[in-house]
């Protein structure tokens, strides 16, 4: 009985320390630089997707200087600022009726962000809105899975595995 109220009591400590790095308690990763990785993901992301033209049928996009961004896994304050670049962010909502009013446009989205210690993931798309009137489909549009990793404090695209429409 004694031995299983150590493990109990081990146990219960385990979840406790588990909560409070959680909710901000002691650990060697800050709450702070756990934004500020969030944050240079976003950023090495964009990055990689508008201003080294990897993203997918980039060619396609009316003005690559004034990208739609899909609000629907981020946060208007999640955008980085990009040289030349102009980065609309809209809610999937908005991006419908701005659809529905103007014509079919395509738009950019990022997903999935996963980070685990010197390593993360996310996922960058673009796809077509198509307005209500629109009756045909589109085949162009596709997603990058990427994978990044923190080298001497720097977070680069290590590997990326795309797929077009």
């Amino acid at each position: 009985m004694k031995r299983m109220r150590i493990l109990a009591a081990g146990l219960v400590l385990t979840v406790l320390a588990s909560i409070g790095v959680a909710c901000g308690g002691s650990s060697d990763e800050s709450p702070t630089s756990a934004e500020a990785d969030r944050q240079e993901l976003i950023r090495v992301a964009f990055e990689w997707a508008l201003l080294n033209k990897n993203l997918p049928d980039y060619g396609l996009l009316p003005d690559p200087t004034n990208v739609l961004i899909s609000l629907e896994n981020l946060s208007v304050d999640d955008l980085p600022t990009l040289p030349g670049v102009t980065l609309t962010a809209l809610t999937e909502v908005e991006l419908q009726s701005k659809a529905d009013d103007e014509g079919s446009l395509m738009r950019m989205s990022l997903e999935n962000l996963v980070i685990a210690g010197d390593t993360a993931e996310i996922k960058v798309a673009n796809w077509w809105i198509a307005s209500s009137t629109e009756t045909r489909g589109f085949l162009s549009g596709g997603f990058c899975d990427l994978k990044l990793r923190r080298t001497v404090g720097q977070w680069t695209v290590e590997d990326s595995l795309c797929a077009l429409a």
